[in-house]
């Protein structure tokens, strides 16, 4: 392995490239799957006599119409990502490299704990998804209220 092919193994583009996928989980997707159904065929139908087109009456009527369940999904995917172990641990060699859920792991030692140092990692990594769930948290209460209810 040359110097160059070293550094590359070691960096996050490494990690991101198996993440472009954005991995939903078959769980996930049938959040949305249980949504589409739901929608009526009128929409369309009034898309179509309006003159849209398939790509029109997508995004702009049956899309909108599924952003809570569209959220919901990608709130789960970013959740699983974000909270991915052993990906990380594969493809990051480097400590300096490491992504926060493998960092915290490697504060406890092989014969000691350092209780308070894991707990206040652990609550500065829960940050950023507490942003985020501050923003999207009307879509995922819309699509859990509308997931209980009979049509």
């Amino acid at each position: 392995m040359t110097d160059n092919t070293a550094a590359a193994a070691t960096t996050y583009p490494r990690l991101v490239d198996r993440k472009l996928e954005f991995r939903v989980e078959a769980p996930s997707a049938t959040n949305v799957q249980v949504a589409a159904p739901g929608m009526p065929v009128a929409f369309e139908e009034i898309a179509r006599i309006d003159g849209a087109g398939p790509w029109k009456t997508f995004f702009l009527i049956m899309l909108p119409n599924a952003k809570p369940a569209v959220v919901t999904l990608a709130i789960l995917s970013f959740l699983a990502n974000w909270n991915d172990f052993i990906w990380p641990i594969y493809v990051l060699f480097s400590p300096e490299r490491l992504t926060l859920p493998v960092g915290l792991s490697k504060l406890q030692g092989s014969y000691t704990i350092d209780y308070p140092v894991i707990m206040a990692g652990a609550a500065i990594a829960s940050v950023p998804v507490l942003i985020l769930y501050v923003f999207v948290q009307r879509y995922v209460i819309e699509g859990v209220a509308s997931g209980g209810v009979k049509r």
